[in-house]
């Protein structure tokens, strides 16, 4: 079924795209391993720029996100995958401006929040003596709202950076687009989010037994030391060993979902739009 330029998919094309992700991700998987170790890693690096590489990654990142929808359509016409593909938006001059508007969306929504977040703090730190409850409806409105721009963010980006790379929509145009897609094929992505979320699940725990013994190698000597100073008597090697084992489990299984994730998404979105 049609709506516009919009199919509404049924349930069961949300198993498809799942399937079909996996499925392309294994025709090349080191290729895809490599690129998207490729992205992570100058991703982590960018971001440990104070302040400004949070922004950078953001404002860059839908541009970063075509190069992987790009190596999805490659390898679907059975074409060799090259590190090169992650910098295929910033040899497409006419969608490069509109990826970055994109960006700069979601880099200025982030902005906004921080400021709001600051400013809520500053409210509960200069009232705190106040009503509780009107700390806890401050900050359950901020999550509210944090959540819905996270999710109009999402859902415009799913299918607004090919609309805009593959198809030479307008960012605007493509977001609103993108946003009606999403929400007209809920029903779909919801199937789509069941197998993956729990293979993602079974990964982050096994990853995480596997990485168990490792915890205080990935912990900083340094950082023990000084949370020692600053809570003495309190044992925070622990939970400094374990917190730091699962950042480690989820980012090796982001890293090893990315690519089949990406792959799902095209074949959704060439379902939905073509």
């Amino acid at each position: 079924m049609s709506r516009g330029d919009i199919h509404v998919c049924s349930a069961r094309a949300g198993w498809s795209w799942f399937v079909e992700g996996v499925a392309l991700f294994f025709r090349q998987p080191l290729a895809w391993l490599l690129i998207s170790f490729l992205l992570f890693g100058f991703s982590l690096a960018v971001m440990w720029i104070p302040v400004a590489g949070s922004l950078v990654i953001t404002l860059f990142w839908p541009a970063l996100s075509a190069g992987l929808y790009c190596a999805a359509r490659d390898t679907l016409a059975g074409k060799k995958l090259s590190p090169r593909i992650l910098l295929a938006a910033f040899r497409h001059n006419d969608a490069l401006g509109s990826l970055l508007v994109l960006g700069g969306v979601a880099a200025l929504a982030m902005i906004v929040f921080a400021m709001a977040v600051v400013a809520v703090a500053g409210v509960v730190l200069v009232a705190g003596t106040g009503s509780p409850w009107g700390t806890l409806i401050m900050i359950w409105s901020l999550l509210a709202i944090g959540l819905l721009v996270a999710f109009f963010l999402v859902t415009g980006f799913l299918y607004g950076i090919p609309l805009v790379f593959f198809d030479g929509q307008g960012p605007g145009v493509a977001m609103r687009s993108s946003v009606r897609a999403c929400l007209q094929n809920w029903l779909p992505w919801s199937v789509f989010s069941i197998p993956f979320l729990l293979v993602f699940a079974a990964l982050v725990a096994g990853l995480y037994a596997l990485l168990e013994g490792y915890g205080d190698v990935l912990v900083p000597g340094r950082l023990v030391q000084l949370l020692a100073i600053v809570a003495p008597g309190v044992d925070v090697a622990e939970p400094l060993a374990r917190a730091a084992t699962a950042t480690a489990a989820s980012l090796l299984t982001q890293w090893l979902l990315t690519p089949a994730a990406v792959a799902a998404i095209f074949r959704s979105y060439q379902s939905v739009y073509k």
